[in-house]
């Protein structure tokens, strides 16, 4: 059936990147043709009006949004660990937030090495508020992901205009995404990278340093595949 819907398309189009498009469904030459990628993207009007975050006096470091099970869970809570056992008195200094429906993970995990904010389940606006008001937001993927699985909360987080570190493939498309716009740095899903890098990110905003922001013009613009445009072959088409 599948096959058939596939072959009386005038068009197909799929969220990750064109060049992936071989990698999870084997389809003719004729099929690949007619493919276009549209990948998902963030809606600009969600981020007018938000208010400034107001002052903090903690390192604020943040995770919004679904866990992919306890091992999603561990690359965010190992790097911190680990980090502890280096500065165990520079976690007094650092707040956790979380927002989501799975509050349960923290619930059960004990005692931790930092402050944690848990928000529970909260509305768009209120996540959105969260990530701004933050100074470094964590993303984390399964091993297992494909790699061109983007997730679709990443597009919101590079907006947010925060700098995210991620754990998550090298070579694959979030890793990209986040090298070609300056947004942030990939952990490769090593928690002993991932806590230098927190150390640094810390020691930086200790000394009052501002983190340059991403690329807001090919973000917003859209000029890249991988950046809310949309491509057939190699060519590039802006969404405004």
């Amino acid at each position: 059936m599948e096959k058939t819907v596939l072959e009386s398309s005038a068009k197909l189009i799929i969220t990750d990147d064109i060049k992936y498009l071989d990698d999870y469904l084997p389809i003719s030459d004729v099929i690949r043709s007619r493919a276009t990628s549209i990948t998902n993207g963030f809606d600009e009007e969600d981020f007018q009006g938000l208010p400034e975050p107001d002052p903090r006096r903690k390192f604020t470091v943040s995770y919004i949004g679904s866990l992919y099970g306890q091992e999603t869970f561990d690359l965010l809570l190992q790097p911190v660990r680990i980090w502890r056992q280096a500065h165990p008195d520079e976690l007094l200094d650092v707040e956790f937030v979380y927002a989501g429906s799975q509050s349960y993970y923290f619930h059960r995990a004990g005692a931790f090495p930092f402050f944690l904010r848990d928000a529970g389940y909260v509305t768009h606006r209120q996540a959105l508020l969260l990530r701004m008001d933050s100074d470094l937001q964590l993303f984390a993927q399964p091993r297992h992901f494909k790699p061109y699985f983007y997730s679709g909360k990443i597009f919101e987080m590079l907006r947010a205009g925060i700098p995210i570190l991620a754990a998550t493939r090298p070579d694959g498309t979030v890793t990209n995404l986040l090298l070609e716009t300056n947004a942030g740095f990939t952990a490769a899903q090593r928690p002993e990278q991932a806590a230098a890098i927190l150390k640094i990110q810390f020691d930086k905003w200790r000394r009052g340093e501002h983190w340059e922001k991403p690329d807001m013009n090919l973000v917003q613009r859209g000029i890249s595949p991988t950046l809310g445009g949309y491509s057939r072959g190699n060519d590039r088409y802006p969404l405004s």
